[in-house]
């Protein structure tokens, strides 16, 4: 459990060091890869027992109302209403990572 929180740890602080995504397509992608990461974080965890049914349950429920306000972002003519759904899926993300953080302690 240690290796993952570290491997965890590390695939952060190295996304730090990324260059922040300038367009919105950039911003669509790594949206999209932050998704792809969380999930595969809850699917870890609650693996591992450290996620309940519930918490489990709650980072799908996330995971995929993030995943359609970017599908939403994706499909929308117009950029001030693709940035707001943006906005939610990020929103969203941020929501999964305090659930995260709570379930690790």
């Amino acid at each position: 459990m240690r290796a993952l929180l570290l491997t965890l740890a590390i695939l952060v602080a190295g996304c730090s060091t990324l260059a922040t995504p300038r367009t919105f397509g950039d911003r669509l992608a790594y949206a999209h890869g932050s998704v792809t990461a969380a999930l595969d974080t809850c699917t870890a965890l609650y693996q591992r027992q450290r996620l309940t049914h519930a918490q489990g349950q709650r980072c799908l429920e996330l995971s995929d109302q993030a995943t359609a306000a970017l599908a939403l972002a994706r499909g929308t003519p117009d950029p001030q209403t693709a940035q707001g759904y943006l906005q939610i899926a990020l929103g969203l993300l941020t929501q999964l990572e305090v659930m995260l953080a709570e379930a690790q302690r």
